[in-house]
């Protein structure tokens, strides 16, 4: 996944994988921006938010990669990527082509 966005203020946000299907399960890694030129990453397990505070300057673009595996069972669910301020009041602006490309591995 390759995120452009942009936050109005400066507490940043995290990211969350969320798949809602019984039984799966999987990590992923996050890359971005925490502020202008300053780059950190941070891992989580799905269901829960990376460690890390991503683009904490405010009105600048900030551009965030989300790698991961999710292993599924049988059941189906919706793979999310939420975003959320640390502050729960900036408004925070993904824009147009930003991009969620999913495949299976062998």
């Amino acid at each position: 996944m390759v995120l452009k966005l942009q936050i109005n203020g400066t507490s940043g946000l995290r990211v969350t994988m969320n798949f809602g299907a019984a039984g799966s399960s999987g990590e992923y890694l996050a890359i971005g921006n925490l502020a202008t030129n300053v780059f950190g990453s941070g891992v989580a397990v799905l269901n829960a938010s990376v460690a890390t505070n991503f683009a904490t300057t405010a009105n600048a673009d900030s551009i965030i990669i989300i790698r991961g595996i999710v292993t599924t069972t049988s059941s189906s669910g919706n793979l999310v990527a939420q975003i959320h301020s640390l502050s729960g009041t900036e408004t925070i602006t993904v824009y147009i082509g930003s991009r969620m490309t999913v495949r299976t591995l062998p």
